[in-house]
């Protein structure tokens, strides 16, 4: 289990400062000529989508999408959600999720949605809980069977890496989607993945 990104746009080189550097120097005339709307009906847009826009940063510094998934060790995608902003932590993403919600009635009601002794692996940045295994914390303190426990979990969770690179070396378009509605890019993402499913193992 683990999140992957996709980005809004493909980057292309900018000019640092644009809109604080360079728009004032536009005449009224030559503003509207050149970007087809007036500079005042501009302005208010920026102020508008700047906090909606940098929702949407993420760590590492460009606009994203999360998209959760869930895979067994062919890989294969059993279960994926998208939509949540790139800033947002996997584990809220995760709690939010139906599959979490799933999980939890069903342990409420002590009914086993996965096999006996059977979890879902995930990264540390997840929760620890009945049906999702993460690793030790290193602090430097971990004994060897702690350390034995984290290399097993990291060398099986693979998969997911495996399925990611996978999907995004086959739909070369998800590392930048050239759209900007949001619906329109969860669709498009949840797309690839159910259309990468049939030809995985046949490429």
């Amino acid at each position: 289990m683990a999140v992957a990104t996709t980005t809004f746009r493909e980057r292309k080189k900018r000019i640092q400062n644009y809109v604080e550097g360079v728009l004032p120097y536009y005449s009224v005339d030559d503003f509207k000529d050149r970007f087809r709307i007036s500079r005042e009906t501009f302005d208010s847009l920026v102020e508008q989508m700047i906090p909606y826009i940098e929702n949407y940063i993420n760590r590492k510094g460009y606009p994203s999408l999360i998209l959760q998934a869930v895979c067994d060790c062919n890989p294969k995608f059993l279960d994926v959600y998208c939509g949540w902003p790139g800033s947002v932590h996997d584990a809220r993403v995760l709690r939010n999720s139906p599959l979490f919600k799933s999980a939890s009635a069903a342990e409420s009601e002590e009914i086993y949605m996965f096999p006996i002794n059977t979890h879902l692996l995930g990264d540390s940045a997840y929760p620890l809980s009945n049906w999702l295994m993460v690793p030790f914390k290193d602090f430097g303190n971990l004994n060897e069977i702690q350390k034995r426990y984290n290399y097993k979990h990291s060398s099986t969770r693979v998969c997911i890496e495996i399925a990611f690179g996978a999907l995004k070396g086959r739909f070369r378009r998800l590392k930048f989607v050239d759209l900007t509605d949001i619906k329109a890019i969860v669709h498009v993402v949840l797309s690839c993945c159910c259309l990468h499913q049939p030809g995985f193992h046949t490429g």
